[in-house]
């Protein structure tokens, strides 16, 4: 029986085919890839980086002035309220592109359903930029405000030959947004009110002239109120007996 022997000479790699290698022409130079612009990363103090304006000619950010604010609108929303859209917009809609002082103004001689929740989330708008930003309602106008449908609530009423007719009580979200006039200016910072408290001294010398005694909290000794009860302690210790207590009740 013939034996086949495995076929131990190298190959020969000059033989072996390669895909050719394109070069540039003399007359067009090879291009460059363009590099990665470096990613600015933000610092890591967990504060955001203030918004300032933007130069519309150059594009250039310009620096926010001193004093003035740093945001240009303000927001406030209020979902689930119990009015439909179609009622409140017929009072939003008068209030856009006014200010907030005349807008408040307008609300109280407007008789609608839908005044009272208007009114309070523009009040709670001017009370965020006042809080956060401290930029007075005087500087704010209403610049943006909408009122989206909310999810509805089925009802229903009977009517005649004993069938029912449905009720949509319809619901809102509102959302407003309060826009800052430009030379607007923030307000200054008032510092925390601290509780004027008396000195030690001070208050001993009006005890002494006056003659009463401050005593401490901690040194006046509190005593827990007497309470009587009917305990198994207590029983049988009245003064009046089983049958005494049953006839003398009161009746009627």
């Amino acid at each position: 029986m013939a034996v086949v022997q495995p076929n131990t000479k190298p190959t020969d790699l000059s033989t072996v085919s390669r895909s050719p290698r394109v070069e540039p022409r003399g007359d067009q130079p090879a291009v460059a890839k363009p590099k990665a612009e470096p990613v600015v990363q933000a610092a890591k103090s967990g504060k955001q980086p203030a918004s300032r304006a933007v130069d519309k000619a150059s594009g250039d950010v310009q620096p926010a002035k001193r004093g003035e604010p740093l945001v240009t609108e303000v927001n406030a929303k209020a979902r689930f309220i119990r009015v439909a859209p179609r009622k409140v917009r017929l009072v939003i809609n008068q209030l856009k592109g006014r200010p907030v002082v005349e807008a408040l103004g307008y609300l109280q001689f407007v008789r609608r359903s839908a005044v009272r929740p208007v009114a309070k989330l523009l009040q709670s708008a001017v009370a965020n930029a006042e809080h956060n930003f401290r930029i007075d309602r005087s500087d704010l106008f209403i610049k943006q405000f909408t009122a989206d449908d909310g999810p509805t609530l089925k009802r229903y009423r009977p009517r005649a030959h004993g069938r029912s007719a449905p009720i949509a009580k319809r619901t809102s979200h509102l959302k407003v947004v309060l826009g800052v006039k430009p030379g607007a200016r923030q307000k200054a910072a008032t510092p925390a009110k601290q509780a004027a408290e008396p000195k030690p001294a001070e208050a001993e010398k009006k005890s002494e002239k006056s003659g009463i005694r401050i005593v401490s909290p901690d040194a006046v000794k509190k005593e827990a109120p007497k309470v009587t009860g009917r305990g198994p302690a207590e029983r049988g210790k009245t003064g009046k007996g089983f049958l005494k207590r049953i006839f003398q009740r009161k009746t009627g």
